[in-house]
């Protein structure tokens, strides 16, 4: 089954669009999340409909106007190319995967857009760019960009429209180089009895890791490395394959489903019981010892689990009401907005 939703409609949280919904399971606690068990289920598509209006700002929520040029590339946050279907990793083809993958690594040898280069740089910082400098890397300023944003993104009812923001630009970004691209999400519920030996982390897939704090060891992401927050090879805090590596942390597909369908649960209350579900995967990955990108704000954007997890949190679920977006009336139609300072 998939199901709809637009790609923009509330940072002043106004709700759309229906989405289909099952009935509720028995919860207990007051966020709404079941009690841990063993589900499994479908690996489900998701499809992304046109929005009605145009793009907004990519901005905490505080801020209705488009950032100065001078702040960032811009940021293409439109939908208007009909239908796309997101799919969860494990039901990607073989050509599906490879050709994320190869959009993903392209995307950071393409250069700086139009506006953005050296001479560009220098004028609106009035800081010169050291010769030596490393080419602009279009993946790193989605990085930089979270980072930056962390303390605004976070913590409120505007987490989900701003990630959602977030995911469509960086979308976006892969499908001006290939326009069969979408973003893949990994249901880590169908996974969480042992997510430290789920199909997500096979070479072909996220890459996996050998040692605790290593670098990815194989795949397409082999030896990731980003330069934000001092140069680095993205490492995680587990070692992908060892059962019991991940420990408990991850919803259930039943936990989530009940914190999705229970109708008690104001938007406020259900956003802040899907950010706390989103935040233990982080946790785990990374490893609060450890501390490798997942577990750090200012990081985790540069590790590809990141974009396969939130995606997989953007999925719209249960109610009417708890589909989230942009409100482009009141933000105005932009079209095209700014990465903000990264």
């Amino acid at each position: 089954m998939a199901v709809a939703v637009l790609a923009a409609a509330a940072v002043g949280m106004k709700m759309g669009v229906g989405v289909a919904s099952a009935a509720p399971p028995r919860t207990s606690g007051s966020n709404g999340i079941a009690a841990a068990d063993r589900g499994g289920g479908r690996r489900e598509p998701l499809a992304i409909r046109p929005a009605a209006r145009g793009g907004v700002p990519l901005v905490s929520g505080r801020q209705a106007a488009s950032p100065p040029s001078s702040q960032g590339p811009p940021l293409d946050l439109t939908c208007n190319s009909g239908v796309r279907v997101r799919r969860e990793y494990g039901s990607l083809t073989p050509a599906e995967r490879d050709a994320y993958t190869a959009a993903l690594v392209r995307l950071r040898s393409v250069g700086a857009p139009p506006g953005f280069g050296r001479e560009e740089s220098e004028a609106a910082t009035g800081a010169a760019v050291a010769a030596d400098a490393p080419p602009w890397d279009a993946f790193e300023a989605f990085v930089g960009m979270h980072a930056a944003w962390a303390g605004d993104a976070h913590g409120s009812p505007q987490f989900l429209p701003w990630h959602r923001l977030l995911l469509l630009g960086l979308e976006n970004a892969l499908r001006r180089l290939d326009p069969s691209v979408t973003l893949p999400y990994w249901d880590w519920s169908m996974d969480a009895a042992d997510p430290a030996v789920a199909p997500v982390w096979a070479p072909s897939m996220l890459g996996g890791t050998t040692t605790a704090g290593g670098c990815i060891v194989d795949g397409p992401f082999r030896g990731w490395s980003v330069t934000n927050n001092g140069s680095h090879c993205v490492s995680r805090g587990f070692i992908s394959g060892r059962p019991g590596d991940l420990g408990g942390l991850f919803r259930t597909k039943r936990a989530m489903q009940a914190l999705a369908t229970n109708a008690s649960l104001s938007f406020d209350v259900f956003a802040r019981g899907l950010e706390t579900a989103h935040g233990d995967p982080h946790v785990a990955i990374g490893h609060p010892r450890i501390q490798g990108n997942m577990y750090r704000l200012e990081r985790a954007a540069a590790d590809p689990a990141f974009w396969a997890h939130h995606t997989y949190i953007d999925a719209p679920r249960g109610r009417p009401s708890r589909v989230w977006g942009v409100d482009v009336a009141a933000t105005g139609d932009a079209g095209r907005a700014h990465l903000g300072p990264t």
